[in-house]
């Protein structure tokens, strides 16, 4: 009987095991940016280039996926900073 049991419990756990995928790494940046006479602005890192579209209202909001852990830099016209 123990042995069914142990058999029985050995299954279930075998078969409820589901194979897990791997999170990719991903990040939402979102904001706004006034008196900017432009529509777009880029994140950059490294020799990546994300281009970031402003509404109307001058908000943008993206979601950037698998990136190197590191930092960033935004520019908005001739304006830039470091992330």
């Amino acid at each position: 009987m123990k042995k069914l049991i142990f058999l029985l419990s050995i299954s279930t756990f075998l078969l409820s095991c589901k194979e897990m995928k791997p999170k990719v790494p991903q990040f939402i940046i979102s904001g706004r940016i006034e008196n900017l006479n432009e529509k777009r602005i880029s994140l950059t890192q490294n020799d990546e280039v994300y281009e970031l579209i402003l509404n109307e209202k001058g908000e943008f909001s993206d979601t950037i996926y698998d990136f190197e852990n590191g930092y960033f830099k935004l520019t908005a016209g001739s304006e830039y900073t470091d992330l």
